[in-house]
């Protein structure tokens, strides 16, 4: 409760902050402002009580920081709570009733794709397995292995963290709170993922009209995708039972189909949790930008909440802080001569304050011989001629690509300017790719898919009062632009994935029983090894696909790893050069090593725990060994 009880506290000064920046009866966009203010303080909050008194006790200070927050708002009698019988705030009942059904359906869909308890062990479901492996390893590299401190990858240790951690330092901060791991990712992504959704539903408002404009917007928004159903439909005529060609294929994200122009909720939102902590802040940037550029609606506060919410980005999402770049260079020639320089300039200034240690942290990161960021046209596209290039883009942007831009074309001069900023990354991302593995564009591209559905949504609902024959023929290009989408939803709630299995489990407890916090592990590289996911521990070298995503360079480490667990002669001087204290021999190692030597591990081992197939063999300190 307590971990409930942070998340909703942090919310509260928001709600103050929305009220005195937005006009009254805009309900939906001040709850998801206030939210997002929230956010900033579930992140950043314990990252500075934390870094200061350690991660047992920051937490707890950070909570009793947000009860003293509200309870001297209260004192001075700060309105907390918006204005709830405002008639311009009551919903229609038809979008409520469809956004209560959405909201219930995102939760349970993180729930299943957030750590949770099987009867195998711990799992997460779908395409979210991966990258669920990968964030349960930060956040228990900052809850069991002193990460905090160090800050660098424990998968490869030694190397700075230059990833944007704080959305997994939030379920850190839940489970010293109380939660469960799980309950810790599920309940953090699934507020992320509320304070979108309202976002989405109050900028719809503003670029398009809100009601069941709005709403329509988001659910196509979110089964946006291509033409996968074609597959579908042809693996379905061949016989096959429905149910297993609907598993067989992810109809909107299956690259053995060509699909790279991934459905936004199950490719995005679900697995890359940066992107859905970063989207709600671009949403509200959006959202305020539009009223504090027109010289009647500008004030000083709300400036400084921008200048707060750019320069918190980088250690968030560093995709979104490319969006608000793109979004003020675009803009800004537009309002040149009528924006309120006096205002803005001092935002600016906090936000490159803000914002410069944290870039010049993860400047580090790049600094690998190949580019960071590098020209890259096509990219993902694997053909040579300007047909197969079309052919590609036609099968994994389906219709919504053409006739987005169509209605861009179609659309007022206003609502062009306000899409703009997100269109031109239908470009950009073709051109450049802004991370080593060119299809994190993917997390830039969705931005474009938010623009495109507003624009043919807008358009549509002009042409829904033509009568019954265009209100068909709408419903049927509705149908064919969500097929994929919804078809690989429908997937994804079937689907299953073990993470670590009970003993698994049983043998990281082990691991975080016998070792200290900076031990250093030699284990497999498989992405769910129990050590890195449930420990955190540093490890010489643990999963390689992300560490190449993320441009770490691997030098010889993976031959070192291999020499010492073949106990050759070198095998000791290489435990003594990257100053290993315990190995793991399990199922995983037992794989990945065909000649694997545990008698020579055995030999040297001062002790060794045994949980199940995993051996943890701990080894004499570094000053005794030969």
């Amino acid at each position: 409760m307590l971990a409930l009880l942070f998340l909703f506290l942090t919310s509260l000064p928001g709600i103050v902050l929305a009220r005195q920046i937005l006009p009254a009866g805009r309900l939906t966009a001040q709850i998801g402002i206030a939210m997002v203010v929230g956010l900033m303080l579930q992140l950043w909050l314990p990252l500075i009580t934390s870094a200061l008194f350690g991660i047992d006790v920051g937490p707890w200070l950070a909570l009793v920081a947000m009860v003293l927050i509200i309870g001297i708002g209260i004192s001075k009698k700060m309105p907390l709570l918006p204005e709830w019988r405002r008639p311009e705030n009551r919903p229609n009942k038809s979008v409520l009733v469809i956004f209560l059904a959405l909201w219930g359906l995102i939760g349970w869909l993180f729930y299943t794709h957030n750590l949770r308890s099987t009867a195998e062990g711990l799992s997460s479901a779908g395409i979210s397995w991966e990258d669920q492996s990968f964030h349960a390893m930060l956040a228990a590299g900052f809850l069991w292995s002193d990460n905090l401190r160090a800050l660098e990858y424990p998968h490869f240790q030694g190397w700075p963290l230059g990833y944007p951690f704080l959305s997994d330092l939030l379920p850190a901060t839940l489970v010293k709170l109380g939660a469960t791991l799980g309950q810790a990712f599920w309940w953090s992504a699934w507020y992320a993922a509320t304070a979108f959704v309202l976002l989405f539903l109050a900028l719809a408002r503003q670029w398009i009209g809100g009601g069941m404009r709005g709403m329509v917007a988001l659910l196509l928004f979110l089964t946006a995708s291509g033409l996968g159903f074609v597959d579908f439909i042809r693996e379905a005529w061949g016989g096959l039972e429905w149910p297993e060609v609907l598993i067989r294929h992810d109809y909107a994200n299956g690259w053995e189909l060509g699909l790279h122009y991934h459905n936004p909720l199950v490719g995005v939102l679900l697995p890359m949790r940066t992107s859905l902590f970063g989207m709600p802040v671009v949403m509200a940037l959006l959202l305020l930008t539009q009223d504090l550029l027109d010289p009647r609606k500008s004030s000083r506060a709300g400036w400084w909440l921008v200048g707060v919410l750019v320069g918190l980005l980088p250690l968030i999402h560093a995709h979104s802080l490319l969006v608000i770049a793109v979004l003020a260079a675009v803009l800004l020639p537009f309002h040149w001569r009528t924006l309120p320089w006096r205002q803005a300039l001092p935002a600016v200034g906090l936000a490159l304050v803000l914002a410069a240690p944290q870039i010049l942290w993860t400047k580090s990161q790049m600094e690998i011989s190949e580019p960071f960021i590098r020209w890259h046209p096509g990219w993902m596209f694997g053909g040579s001629t300007p047909g197969e290039w079309v052919a590609y883009w036609w099968k994994n942007g389906g219709l919504r690509l053409p006739l987005g831009l169509l209605c861009w074309v179609w659309a007022s001069p206003e609502l062009r300017r306000q899409t703009l900023p997100l269109l031109i990354w239908l470009l950009l991302a073709n051109l450049v790719a802004f991370q080593p593995f060119a299809y994190d564009n993917i997390k830039l591209l969705i931005f474009a898919d938010m623009a495109l559905v507003l624009l043919i949504v807008q358009r549509l609902a002009g042409w829904w009062p033509r009568g019954p024959a265009t209100r068909i023929a709408i419903v049927a290009l509705a149908i064919l632009l969500s097929a994929s989408g919804i078809l690989s939803i429908a997937r994804e709630l079937r689907l299953q994935s073990l993470i670590v299995s009970w003993e698994g489990v049983a043998f990281a407890e082990t691991v975080r029983a016998q070792s200290q916090p900076r031990d250093i592990f030699l284990t497999g590289s498989e992405l769910t090894h129990p050590v890195p996911v449930l420990t955190g521990r540093p490890l010489v070298l643990g999963y390689t696909g992300w560490l190449g995503q993320h441009g770490v360079p691997l030098g010889t480490r993976p031959d070192d790893v291999r020499a010492m667990y073949a106990g050759g002669e070198n095998a000791a001087a290489l435990l003594k050069k990257y100053q290993v204290r315990h190995v793991v021999i399990g199922p995983a190692e037992r794989r990945e090593f065909p000649i694997l030597n545990e008698g020579y591990f055995a030999s040297l081992a001062t002790v060794i725990f045994t949980v199940g197939d995993y051996s943890l063999y701990s080894l004499p300190e570094m000053s005794a060994r030969n």
